[in-house]
């Protein structure tokens, strides 16, 4: 279900600034991307006098300000909503500001009134509102600064440099993606407990001081405890942060994309003995611009990967024929590295009885290894490559190049259906009309020779 924030609508809004302050951050998304009904949304119709009355997209454009509420089938003023400063009824002039516009018959009037000849008490509190609303998002689009920075200008340098000084605690917290927590990770200092187990954020952050991060290490140091940006508060708060900068970077491409699927599933979060909380995850597919052009780069040579394919068959088969050398190499590495660990090497228990499990004859425990482990190893990887790059395989990928553009322009004969025989066998059932795949191309063959002509 959408929020009030994320639905746009000024009357869920309205009534959520009754609840709880909005934060910055939600304000600056309702200022600019609020819910416009498109030009064929059609508007609830009321009887009123006898009269069927809607809501006008004239409106939206005639006052600056006024938004639609969908849930509530009336206007708001966005900027008297989120930027009014004084407290007021709806019999006052809460109207487009604590309560909806409905009043559509007297449309002309009440709206005039308010966003044009309002009087001097609404024209103060209106106006403010707006004023407020356009400083607002400047600063939030950093096109100017804070006042209070203005006029204290060393109070700016110190927010620049706290930025800077908390670039290496962002770096480190959308690294990797593993868990931080430890049995305490609120110690401001990592060495000054350095057998305590603090978990894995600090312990990254006393690794890049020991690395040789000066800023951080200064920071660290010297900053006042309440201004370390190393709570675990923070680290909530950062995360959020990166994850809500990845969201909106991945939905930008999704809108710019001409196709796009939702696959959504729900799992119950068995985390907690008592929440059982049933989450949903959402996966979004959609096609990057361009990136059919990308995949016919030369670089990308299908024929040239299947036959460097042939090349890693070959190396592997070559491999298995000298496989007492292969094995012997492996098992000596593999016997250091166990030994560096305290690892004894030791034969599998083998039992006569058993007669799903690995139970190889061998004279001793590398042959055993060798037998249970090397040789399946090589034969599955041949076995694999053998199916998935046929020699049937290959004849289709020659095929589907003379498909391209480029090839249909360039090529001098008449194509036919038997120089397709193996594609349509494979994806003959998938074509909504097979048999006039050759007329197709011959189409498209003179289309492009047309084009060439002309220009």
């Amino acid at each position: 279900m959408m929020t009030a924030i994320s639905s746009g609508d000024f009357g869920r809004v309205a009534k959520l600034k009754t609840e709880r302050n909005l934060t910055d951050n939600e304000k600056h998304v309702l200022l600019k991307k609020h819910f416009i009904p498109a030009a064929s949304y059609k508007f609830p119709c009321h009887s009123i006098n006898g009269q069927k009355r809607s809501f006008q997209h004239s409106w939206l454009s005639k006052y600056n300000g006024l938004v639609y509420s969908e849930s509530q089938d009336g206007g708001y003023c966005k900027f008297c909503v989120l930027c009014g400063k004084c407290e007021c009824s709806v019999n006052e002039f809460g109207v487009l500001v604590v309560g909806p516009f409905i009043n559509f018959k007297k449309a002309s009037e009440k709206l005039s009134k308010h966003f044009i000849h309002q009087t001097q008490k609404e024209k103060r509190f209106h106006q403010c509102a707006v004023t407020e609303a356009t400083t607002f998002i400047s600063v939030m689009e950093c096109e100017a600064l804070r006042i209070d920075n203005r006029i204290n200008a060393e109070r700016a340098q110190r927010g620049k440099e706290n930025r800077f000084n908390i670039r290496s605690i962002v770096e480190t917290v959308r690294r990797q993606g593993i868990a931080f927590r430890g049995h305490r990770d609120d110690c401001p200092d990592v060495q000054d407990d350095p057998n305590g187990n603090h978990g894995n954020f600090l312990a990254l952050l006393n690794f890049r001081i020991q690395a040789g991060d000066r800023v951080l290490e200064e920071h660290l140091k010297n900053s006042a405890s309440n201004a370390l940006y190393t709570s675990k508060t923070v680290q909530n708060e950062l995360i959020v942060i990166c994850g809500d900068i990845i969201r909106n970077k991945i939905l930008a491409k999704v809108r710019q994309a001409k196709y796009f699927s939702i696959i959504a599933d729900e799992a119950t979060d068995v985390a907690t003995d008592v929440a059982n909380d049933e989450q949903l995850s959402i996966c979004i597919c959609y096609g990057e611009e361009g990136l059919s052009v990308k995949l016919q780069g030369r670089y990308v040579d299908v024929v040239r990967a299947h036959n460097d394919v042939e090349v890693v068959k070959s190396a592997i088969k070559e491999a298995q024929s000298k496989v007492d050398r292969l094995h012997a190499k492996i098992n000596r590495k593999a016997i250091a590295v166990a030994e560096s660990v305290g690892v004894t090497e030791s034969c599998p228990r083998i039992s006569p009885v058993q007669l799903h499990c690995a139970n190889p004859p061998a004279d001793n425990i590398s042959d055993c290894y060798k037998r249970i482990l090397t040789i399946p190893m090589l034969d599955h990887l041949i076995t694999e490559l053998d199916m998935r790059f046929d020699k049937e395989t290959s004849s289709i990928i020659v095929e589907c190049i003379q498909l391209m553009p480029s090839e249909i322009v360039n090529s001098n004969t008449t194509i036919s259906e038997p120089d397709f025989s193996n594609l349509l066998k494979l994806y003959g059932d998938d074509l909504p009309f097979s048999r006039g795949l050759d007329s197709e191309m011959d189409m498209w063959k003179q289309m492009s020779w047309t084009l060439q002509r002309r220009f």
